[in-house]
Order: C-alpha cells, then structure tokens, then sequence
C-alpha cells in the first residue's frame, strides 16, 4: 500500500500542472465607443437613442451591452463581429431588444489576444423599411392636423432639438387638455410586420401616445405609452404591431395627448407646455 501510496504522488507531481493547472485564456477585446446612424434620403433625422449593442461573434451572442463598452472574446484570428443596435421598446427598461428597422452592423477582424480593437458600428434603415410619417416641424404645415382637444400643435425656435423648429404642445387652465391625431394611415401592414414610431419629447407633464383605429361604421382609440416629465430631450421607441394586428381597422391615425394635472379638485399647474421632434412612423 506504501509503495502504491508513493507512486501516485509521484504521478500527480509530473502531471498535475498539466492536467488540473491550466491557465486561463487570454482574451481578445473589442471596445465600442458610441454607434451611429447612416443618413438616408426620405428617413429623417439621423438622431438615434442606441444605448444597447447585441454583439455576436461568428453567429454567436456574446451578449446585450451598453455604450460605451469593452468586450471581452475568448478567441484569436480572424473574426466576424456582428452588432445589432439595441433599443428600449416602450420606454420600459425591461423590454430592450434589438431595433428591427435598422440593418445590422458587421466587422471583419483578426482578434489578438490582450489587444482591444476599436470599432464604431453605423447603421441604416431597412431598404424595405416604408417611412409612413416623417415629422422634423421644419416646414410651414405639419402631419398632425386633426385637433381632438385643446390648441393642437404649433412651432417653436425655442428650444428646438435640432434644426430650426420643433413641435409644441400648449395647456392652460381655458384648455386643459391638448389632443392631436395625424394624417389618416391607410395601408398600416395587417400581417406581423413590425410597425414603431420613434418620437424626441420634452414634457412638463405626462405625454400620452396612441393610436385610433377606424372605419365607416367603427372606430376604437387606445392609448398605448405614457411618458413622464422630463426637463431634457428625450427619445422613445413605439411598437405597435400588436395593436394594429389585433385590432384589423383599414385606417388610423397616429395620436399624442398631453393635460394639466388635476387633484381632484383643482389644476395642478395652471400651463404647460410640451415640445416634440423628430416623429417617425415606419414599417
């Protein structure tokens, strides 16, 4: 037994290192700074809110990060780096997923291991992305005519997110609520295809955004996110696949709603205002 003892020990001395030891791999790191968008005649405004970068590398998810990050790979040689922009959906934290109207971004790289490699993903609408709203307030008429309540919408200089003019909604204590519908929308895709809308906003008070549905004898109004008061531009991502799957109508129009707040009792603030830009809806 002695003998068979020492024997062991001597095995597990000469290849313990070896077979139990074995260093950690040196990984390879790609960094992504910031990511942008391409500009494409009829799209709009470049001006993008990518917080997220779903990173694949060679087909597999690496994983969901935010910007500006650091990534670390466990490979060398020559690989293919693939980026899908990430958006909050909704405004919701919990529900960010890769936006779906953008192309993806890819990047051939020969990876070394301890070395950061440096890239600035790009990315462009869809070709076959259609732009049903495009909205900067720049011109003298806007697309959202249709006055449900209040004053509708005006033009600023003030504050304006970009370009010369944005949108503004105003309340007071004469007209409390301010309610909006766009151009009607008549060939809204029935079939799965992912509808969003992409808004800038800077509200004193909460902002609503939804949708009418409508047709000669019917017509139903659902109010699908609401947005809390922010002192700074902000930008939200809408999906509204679902609602217009489910609710099948052959028109609608794109709505926003904003109203003083009330106790009860009395206002809350006796005005308000807020700004918008940059309102997108696309399929």
């Amino acid at each position: 037994m002695l003998r068979i003892y020492f024997v062991l020990l001597i095995i597990v001395g000469l290849f313990g290192c070896n077979s139990f030891d074995q260093p950690d791999p040196v990984a390879s790191y790609v960094h992504i700074p910031s990511m942008s968008m391409k500009a494409k005649p009829g799209y709009g405004s470049v001006q993008q809110d990518f917080p997220l970068a779903f990173v694949y590398l060679d087909g597999t998810l690496m994983g969901a990060f935010s910007i500006p990050a650091t990534i670390p790979l466990i490979k060398a040689g020559d690989s293919e780096i693939t980026v899908f922009a990430g958006i909050i959906k909704n405004g919701i934290k919990e529900t960010a997923e890769a936006y779906p109207l953008v192309d993806r971004y890819v990047k051939n790289i020969k990876l070394t291991p301890g070395k950061v490699d440096t890239i600035w993903p790009v990315f462009s609408y869809r070709d076959d992305v259609v732009p049903q709203i495009v909205e900067d307030f720049e011109s003298s008429a806007h697309l959202f005519p249709t006055i449900l309540n209040g004053y509708g919408i005006g033009f600023t200089a003030n504050e304006a997110f970009e370009g010369f003019k944005s949108g503004i909604m105003l309340m007071d204590t004469i007209k409390p609520l301010n309610e909006v519908g766009s151009v009607n929308l008549t060939t809204l895709p029935h079939d799965g295809t992912k509808i969003y809308v992409e808004i800038s906003y800077k509200n004193e008070v909460d902002l609503l955004i939804g949708l009418k549905g409508f047709s000669s004898i019917d017509a139903a109004t659902q109010y699908i996110v609401g947005l809390r008061p922010s002192d700074t531009w902000k930008k939200v991502y809408l999906d509204l696949t679902d609602e217009v799957l489910a609710s099948d109508f052959p028109n609608y129009k794109l709505l926003i709603e904003a109203g003083l707040p009330h106790d009860g009792k009395q206002f809350l603030k006796t005005e308000a205002r807020v700004l918008i830009d940059n309102v997108k809806l696309m399929y």
